[in-house]
């Protein structure tokens, strides 16, 4: 099954040395949480970049080729230092880091090169039919907080839509935006399908009334879209809607109330 995305190499400096981390996401919005790590490569977010599967196609044979021996994920398992803080609870893909040292570790960037020269790409760029740009939006002040995540085509779902909207109640808006980044690091292609089988009795359309995944269609005007997802962002119980687009290959947008706070379980 694949699961499309990022993979990224991150370096940082302390008085232990140099750090290296790779790591796969969905898009450049969890990429920003690892606070004083630098992309070696800006991978995340650039259309050439884009992978069937950069967790199986990169992160897991780079990891491969780099094995530690220790059961401390804390520190490095060949000289004992403390590893740096890693995304917003400072713990979130420590897995993924090695000390890059004469006595440690050799840096990952030649095998992270190679892997993803090889890593089989999908093609990107933005939807093409649409008058506007969905990362842009802020539906009753609600702020992109998730994705773009994409996904499969599915006539069926947008009917004669461009565009559907939906919306989600009764439900933090951390633990959604939590279910979505981990149904798509387990490769679930269909995400909102994946919310229907967990949650669905709390997925609404625009009346706020239970509608599993199936939601209300919308065009692709960016005053028909933007009002829709208002009007669900000021039903009672909402703290997140979601969008998705069809033209451009199919791409799922989540927008939260501001201070949305994830458990940062995400790599």
């Amino acid at each position: 099954m694949s699961n499309p995305g990022y993979a990224y190499l991150m370096t940082f400096a302390d008085p232990s040395g140099r750090w290296e981390k790779v790591g796969v996401a969905a898009s450049t919005n969890r990429v920003r949480d690892h606070q004083g790590w630098l992309m070696v490569m800006r991978t995340v977010g650039e259309d050439r970049y884009l992978l069937r599967d950069p967790l199986r196609d990169v992160e897991q044979l780079v990891l491969a080729e780099f094995p530690v021996t220790g059961g401390d994920k804390l520190a490095c398992d060949r000289c004992g230092a403390r590893k740096p803080p890693v995304g917003r609870g400072g713990a979130d893909g420590l897995t993924e880091v090695r000390h890059v040292s004469d006595k440690c570790y050799s840096s990952m960037r030649d095998s992270f090169a190679r892997h993803m020269g090889a890593a089989p790409r999908l093609p990107g760029g933005p939807p093409v039919s649409i008058g506007f740009d969905p990362t842009q939006l802020r539906p009753n002040g609600f702020i992109l907080s998730g994705g773009p995540y994409r996904q499969p085509p599915r006539a069926k779902t947008y009917l004669s839509f461009p565009c559907n909207v939906l919306c989600v109640r009764e439900r933090r808006g951390g633990e959604v935006l939590d279910l979505l980044d981990e149904m798509w690091r387990r490769g679930v292609q269909d995400l909102r399908q994946g919310l229907n089988e967990l949650i669905g009795s709390d997925l609404c359309g625009l009346d706020g009334l239970p509608s599993p995944a199936k939601g209300s269609g919308a065009t692709g005007e960016r005053a028909d879209v933007e009002g829709k997802l208002s009007r669900m962002a000021r039903i009672r119980g909402v703290a997140v809607v979601l969008l998705t687009v069809r033209p451009g290959g199919g791409m799922l947008y989540a927008y939260a109330k501001k201070g949305a706070t994830r458990r940062s379980t995400f790599r």
